[in-house]
């Protein structure tokens, strides 16, 4: 269907006249009509506006289809985006190396590194974007004196003993009870009871609470019949784990990628073995 019979077809579902449609355009009825009849064509500068009369987007009124994503609900959607990131890498590795695409889909370990504009890193269990890597000033993040508390309180081995304990078992409550709303499911913890389960004295425990507190990991406390109970952060653990995804990569010896360099010019190359 050309342009000429889109318009007079959403013209017609919004109940407008040639006329109507010609006064909210500020042309003549008869200018609808030719392009309606496809003997002219709308002006480009008019084009948005007609769109917007008509209620529909340029592509429509051009009758392009519009592929809407598919919804994916809140428990599937980390798979889908995965999927979705690997998909585009097998494309792209696929289009620059004859059979990239079928070798592509066989590997768990994907990267592309930009010396100017930032890496990707794709694997069964992690994935990164990071755009400010090889920029200039991006080393400065490692300077970042208020960073250093941070990675101090993390490195605490009580601390993490109890982040631990804690992550573990609030996934593991949900897990027993799947039809349990997210909201429902905050987990409460006390001191003494973290301490027997740890293997930690009370003390011990308190202290590495309060450090897991000042880094957000604890979403609150409360006194609950003489007895603080304090509420396990879901929205913030998630950074810690990406923070230890990370330095688990640098802890393995040898790593492969399907990779390629494209900014320097210095190498381009597709799955090659890096090692370390």
């Amino acid at each position: 269907m050309g342009l000429g019979r889109n318009i007079a077809e959403l013209r017609k579902q919004r109940g407008f006249t040639q006329e109507e449609l010609g006064a909210r355009l500020g042309v003549t009825n008869q200018a609808v009509s030719k392009w309606e009849n496809e003997t002219s064509l709308p002006d480009v500068m008019l084009l948005p506006e007609l769109a917007d009369a008509l209620g529909v987007t340029l592509n429509a009124l051009y009758g392009i289809k519009e592929i809407k994503p598919e919804k994916v609900r809140a428990d599937d959607f980390p798979k889908a985006a995965r999927e979705s990131l690997k998909k585009f890498f097998v494309e792209q590795a696929g289009a620059i190396m004859p059979g990239g695409q079928e070798l592509g889909e066989h590997i768990d370990l994907l990267g592309c590194v930009s010396d100017t504009s930032g890496t990707v890193f794709l694997s069964r269990d992690f994935s990164f974007i990071e755009n400010t890597f090889g920029m200039p000033g991006s080393e400065a993040i490692f300077e970042h004196a208020e960073l250093i508390p941070i990675l101090k309180k993390l490195t605490d081995r009580n601390a993490l003993r109890v982040f631990a304990y804690m992550y573990r078992t609030t996934f593991e409550r949900k897990a027993s009870d799947p039809g349990t709303e997210s909201w429902e499911w905050a987990c409460t913890y006390t001191v003494p009871a973290v301490a027997a389960d740890c293997g930690l004295d009370e003390d011990e425990v308190l202290e590495a609470v309060e450090k897991l507190d000042s880094l957000h990991l604890i979403d609150f406390k409360w006194f609950h019949d003489g007895v603080t109970e304090y509420y396990f952060s879901k929205d913030y653990a998630q950074f810690v784990l990406v923070l230890f995804r990370t330095l688990e990569i640098l802890f393995t010896d040898s790593r492969t990628y399907a990779l390629w360099r494209d900014s320097s010019k210095i190498s381009d190359y597709l799955f090659e073995k890096l090692w370390k």
